[in-house]
This record gives structure tokens, C-alpha cells and sequence, in this order.
């Protein structure tokens, strides 16, 4: 039998793999080392303040795994409101059995304020994006979380929706 494992690591590092009892295959790997990949694409649904990658942070301290992790942070002190989707290349995950999301991340309250974090799915580039989950409170440590995906098919995308509140960011 084989079981699906997609990571998204300090939102963060990336890992999509099937799992059987003696192999493990990976379709999607990113830990964002290197920056955020030209694969991945971002949308800007209110303003232009875009993910970008960080080395040494705070909010929580480092990274969940690796050096690296991506971020979505007001650069300034002033509520923007600005909402960016950080998402991934098109994937084909028909014939994999039960896939799942893992990823691990952090949105921190400053003074009260915490930013959000939303997980839409679509089966193809051109379907409407359907929501996965939302995380609207704040998270000062890391934490992993655990997914089904639902809908799969042979393009299939996740897209990581930041919203800014005036908190910490989100990694």
C-alpha cells in the first residue's frame, strides 16, 4: 500500500513523496535554500508585498529544517493589509493514495496583532482555488501540521495565502 506525504516545512521546506513499506518516492522538493524557486508563482491579491526567503530570524528563532525559510512580513509598522498566495509548480498526484500536506510554520502576535495563514487547493490552473484550511490565530512556535488533500489530480497546486494583521509575519 502506498501513502503520499507532501511537507511544507517552515512554510518552509517542501517534500512530496509516496511512501510504500520499502521505497520512498519524491515528486516535489523545496527547502527554499536558494531562494524561492521560479517554479513557484505568487499572486497579489491586495497589494504587492510579496514572499520572500530568509536566512537567520526571529519569530520563532531559525528555521524548522535547514537555513532557510520562506516569509511573509510587513516591512513596516503600519497595517497594510496586503495579501499575497505563495504558490506551487502543478503537480500530478492522481494514482497517489491518500496524499497528505505536512508543513510546519509560525504567524507570532505582536502587541495582540497576528498576521493569517490560508491553504487553498485547486485541480488545475484554470479551476477556482477552493479553501484546505486557515489558521487565524496566532502560532508563536513552530508547528507542524497534518493535511489530507482532497481533489487531487494530474495538475494539481497548492497556494500558501499570507494575510497581514500587523504581527510577526509568517513562516
Amino acid at each position: 500500500m502506498k501513502h503520499s506525504i507532501f511537507t511544507f516545512l517552515s512554510v518552509v521546506t517542501l517534500l512530496l513523496c509516496t511512501i510504500s513499506s520499502s521505497a520512498q518516492t519524491i515528486v516535489l522538493s523545496e527547502g527554499f535554500e536558494n531562494g524561492i524557486p521560479a517554479e513557484w508563482t505568487q499572486e497579489n491579491l491586495v497589494e504587492n508585498q510579496l514572499w520572500t526567503v530568509e536566512s537567520v530570524g526571529q519569530y520563532p528563532a531559525g528555521s524548522y529544517e535547514g537555513t532557510h525559510r520562506a516569509v511573509l512580513r510587513n516591512p513596516t509598522d503600519q497595517t497594510i493589509g496586503f495579501k499575497t498566495r505563495l504558490i506551487t509548480p502543478v503537480m500530478d498526484l492522481l494514482g497517489v493514495f491518500q496524499p497528505i500536506l505536512i508543513f510546519a510554520h509560525a504567524q507570532a502576535a505582536w502587541t495582540g496583532d497576528f498576521d493569517t495563514l490560508r491553504v487553498w487547493y485547486r485541480s488545475d490552473s484554470r479551476a477556482d482555488w477552493k479553501i484546505l484550511t486557515e489558521y487565524t490565530s496566532a502560532i508563536s512556535g513552530w508547528k507542524l501540521e497534518n493535511l489530507d488533500l482532497v481533489g487531487v489530480s494530474s495538475s494539481y497546486q497548492l497556494a500558501f495565502e499570507g494575510t497581514d494583521n500587523l504581527g510577526r509575519g509568517i513562516v
